[in-house]
């Protein structure tokens, strides 16, 4: 199966986040996936597209699009607060580098977080089925601990609740996506003692699911 993770937080960065997504890459190579990491630059990495290949594993690494999206959006919002442009930028391109290439790597699966609202843009004809992993999104980090107010934190809460709503078509999408699931977490349970890190993590998705 060839899996696209979409993802803004990749190794090297810090964080859970990327952490989880490093981890689930390695993963799904040893058991034989094609992965392809399709993520964003950074501030100070080159304005051009960049397409790294190692294995079963492709980083695809995406900046003219991002950026062109981002310089249009950002003009919508005051400077500062949560950077809901980057949000939208990150959805947009992502969204058209799919489009344009999904026939082309032949992509089975997206996966992507919640946080952001990214999903509300691979929601569309066209695609492959979409997996939406939690990773505490806004919406919910508002729930604890109140974030600012603002017009950023409106847009991205807005994004992320309609990313996560089902149609009526991708709920029979369910069993397809949920053979994926199963098989990742039965792969999670034979690796636990080489990579002790997801030992909480396998625990925590089989409770919740039983």
């Amino acid at each position: 199966m060839r899996i696209c993770l979409a993802t803004t937080h990749f190794a090297p960065l810090p964080g859970g986040i990327a952490h989880y997504y490093t981890c689930l890459s390695r993963l799904l190579t040893d058991a034989g996936h094609s992965v392809i990491l399709l993520t964003i630059a950074g501030e100070d990495e080159p304005d051009v597209d960049r397409i790294e290949e190692e294995g079963l594993f492709i980083k695809v690494t995406l900046s003219t699009a991002y950026r062109r999206y981002l310089r249009l959006y950002s003009a919508y919002f005051r400077p500062g607060g949560y950077d809901a442009g980057k949000w939208i930028a990150t959805g947009m391109a992502m969204r058209d580098w799919l489009l344009k290439n999904v026939a082309a790597y032949q992509i089975d699966i997206i996966e992507t977080m919640d946080y952001g609202g990214a999903g509300i843009f691979l929601k569309e004809d066209g695609l492959p089925p979409l997996l939406i992993d939690a990773h505490s999104s806004a919406l919910q980090i508002d729930r604890q601990v109140s974030l600012l107010p603002d017009d950023h934190l409106a847009v991205i809460k807005k994004l992320e609740i309609d990313g996560m709503y089902l149609t009526e078509n991708e709920l029979h999408q369910i069993a397809q996506i949920q053979t994926l699931v199963d098989s990742i977490l039965l792969f999670f349970k034979k690796k636990n003692e080489k990579y002790p890190v997801l030992n909480a993590l396998y625990t925590d998705i089989t409770v919740n699911k039983t």
